[in-house]
């Protein structure tokens, strides 16, 4: 296809003028029908505006019809790592390495999958493949410095972004790769700083506008103290992570004197998310950064709030049933939070089926006790096992 006419459309993507791409893709397409090179921008174009679905059918199309496109592997990688496929992702973008070896942002990307699955050993080894192509290479860098943060290397990570950001300050990756640093340090107001900066030069742009809530969030004590020590626990290697949350209940066990601020702390991690999302709601600035689907889930809790309120005060004045209620309601917050940022259709069934289930089992508790003059053992006792079943629930959709 015309040269010219392959980099009139990228200036068009590259400035967001997506739909202007896309007539022109679909009439460039009407001449050169089996150009890859059309399809690989008409993906590119789709991923832009996160159309994943469609680009994914691009990709599939340009690959039938030129198998050695590294850059449409790239894109598959992308699209997988949206949909948290991170087997795939590797496997596409391990592709794209395969057919072009000399490219640092493949690196990059190969960093980035790998930092989202945690394993940031692999993800500084990625990314310094990547700076030896080129060392100024922009993703690599950033994902580099990400990567050493969350390893516990602030100091070589604060140099790096230090030196990206008088390079260039207005790339808006570095800026909320910087802003998290700071978030990481327990210094809300210099990481707003940066992602105001990053939100300045994008205002669509997700990782900093998620990077600024947690920032304004982080303004709450506990929530910065809860926020610090799950980055904390991020930092040290699996096995000890669990060696240290199993070491914390054999504790517990060993020493029941410690239950009660065991329990704290426990509720403490359970409930700061759905809390301080409605503490958020309810800020007039903030509420602007929310998407559409957070608050809704975020009145949803509120709601829900209220009814635990209420069958609090029902519990302290008619009977004690109302209690497990009262709690069954708190716990069914912690489900509706999760919706938010689990986007799996069935893994967001499964969250609402463990609402259902809490609730379910409080009026069970309450038509024991209240209506039936019963013991209510058996409904708390379906209550917890329902809570523990749904940690672990949650920790496998998010693995």
């Amino acid at each position: 296809m015309d040269y010219q006419l392959y980099q009139q459309i990228q200036n068009l993507i590259n400035r967001d003028k997506i739909d202007m791409a896309l007539k022109m893709i679909s009439a460039a397409l009407a001449d050169y029908p089996d150009s890859d090179e059309l399809h690989s921008l008409q993906a590119s174009a789709y991923v832009k505006i996160k159309d994943f679905k469609k680009a994914q059918q691009a990709i599939n199309t340009g690959i039938g019809l030129n198998p050695e496109n590294d850059y449409l592997f790239y894109l598959n990688a992308h699209v997988a790592l949206e949909y948290d496929n991170y087997k795939a992702a590797e496997e596409h973008i391990d592709q794209a390495i395969g057919l072009n070896p000399y490219s640092a942002t493949f690196f990059g990307t190969k960093a980035m999958i790998f930092i989202n699955q945690k394993k940031y050993t692999e993800a500084i080894e990625a990314a310094m493949d990547g700076l030896d192509l080129d060392p100024e290479d922009p993703m690599c860098n950033n994902m580099l410095s990400m990567a050493q943060t969350r390893a516990g290397l602030s100091g070589e990570a604060f140099n790096r972004l230090e030196n990206m950001l008088a390079d260039d300050p207005e790339n808006e990756l570095t800026q909320a790769n910087t802003g998290y640093y700071y978030l990481r340090q327990g210094d809300p107001r210099k990481a707003k700083e940066h992602f105001a900066a990053a939100l300045n030069s994008d205002p669509e742009y997700e990782f900093a506008r998620t990077g600024m809530l947690q920032a304004i969030k982080s303004t709450n004590w506990f929530y910065r103290k809860l926020l610090q020590f799950s980055y904390w626990l991020d930092e040290i290697n699996s096995k000890y992570r669990w060696g240290f949350i199993i070491g914390l209940v054999l504790i517990v066990k060993v020493i029941p004197i410690l239950s009660l601020p065991y329990l704290i702390f426990v509720f403490w991690t359970w409930f700061t998310g759905p809390f301080s999302d409605m503490i958020i709601y309810f800020d007039k600035y903030g509420r602007f950064l929310m998407k559409a689907r957070t608050i809704m889930l975020t009145r949803v809790n509120i709601a829900v709030l209220m009814l635990a309120i209420l069958s609090l005060i029902a519990g302290l004045v008619l009977h004690g049933s109302f209690l497990l209620l009262a709690f069954s309601f708190l716990l069914t917050t912690i489900p509706v939070y999760l919706m938010s940022s689990i986007t799996k259709p069935l893994n967001q069934l499964a969250l609402g089926a463990f609402g259902v289930l809490y609730i379910g089992a409080g009026v069970w508790g309450v038509f024991l006790g209240y209506l039936m003059n019963q013991s209510i053992e058996f409904a708390a006792t379906a209550l917890i096992i329902s809570a523990v079943i749904f940690s672990w629930t949650v920790a496998f959709i998010k693995k």
